[in-house]
């Protein structure tokens, strides 16, 4: 389904297989999509994935419309990996 900004809610099809490939990749609410539906681009926000509570089916997804130049506020995961420079050559401390 995408909405937002006016159009009226729109059914999509998504072909399973791909659909499970993407949503498997990305990250509700905090990846932007690009759509094509009718032959139109839209940009959009993943708003919710719905999968089966059993299999690691997808059940459902929703997109959210977005337009260049509007402020939006994601929240946005950050994975921090390695060993920080300070605990690798300082032994923790900031001071030397």
């Amino acid at each position: 389904m995408i909405y937002g900004h006016g159009r009226p809610t729109q059914t999509l099809m998504w072909h399973r297989a791909r659909a499970g490939e993407s949503a498997h990749r990305h990250r509700a609410e905090s990846t932007l999509i690009e759509l094509s539906v009718d032959g139109k681009t839209s940009r959009t926000l993943i708003r919710e994935i719905q999968r089966h509570p059993l299999r690691p089916d997808i059940i459902h997804v929703d997109f959210y419309e977005i337009r260049g130049g509007e402020k939006i506020t994601l929240k946005v995961p950050v994975r921090l990996v390695g060993t920080p420079d300070g605990v690798r050559n300082a032994a923790g401390c900031s001071i030397r």
